[in-house]
């Protein structure tokens, strides 16, 4: 069974969308060394990094994997890395959940925790590193 067609557009959008994931774990792994490195003086940089990733990933319709939706920031555009540009607090009053707080601009996201599964935006997995 095929996935997708033979004609040549479509392994063209696959060939693109492969190019277009490789730029994108280039831009993550930039700015994940960036930011760990420390934020002062490279903000301009780091900023711009993200907004280069969210144009990416959006124009070219791609899905990405929830860990990494969930440590960029949706109104600054900046990843959140907790003690460094993100507070996380656990909380577990009705529902076991996260509050992860923007250190930059504020923004606070709850994440709940429905399945009994560990969820986390620390885990490295989404670089291979862990």
């Amino acid at each position: 069974m095929l996935l997708f067609h033979s004609c040549t557009t479509c392994l063209l959008g696959v060939a693109m969308s492969a190019v277009a994931f490789s730029r994108l774990n280039f831009l993550y792994q930039a700015i994940e060394e960036l930011v760990s490195s420390g934020i002062k003086g490279k903000l301009a940089l780091i900023h711009s990094y993200c907004k280069s990733f969210a144009q990416i990933a959006e124009k070219k319709v791609l899905r990405l994997d929830p860990t990494i939706r969930r440590r960029i920031c949706k109104k600054c555009v900046i990843l959140l890395i907790p003690g460094v540009t993100a507070i996380v607090r656990h909380r577990s009053k009705r529902q076991k959940h996260k509050v992860v707080t923007c250190q930059l601009c504020g923004t606070m996201r709850k994440y709940y925790d429905l399945s009994g599964k560990s969820f986390s935006i620390e885990s490295n997995t989404a670089t291979g590193n862990g």
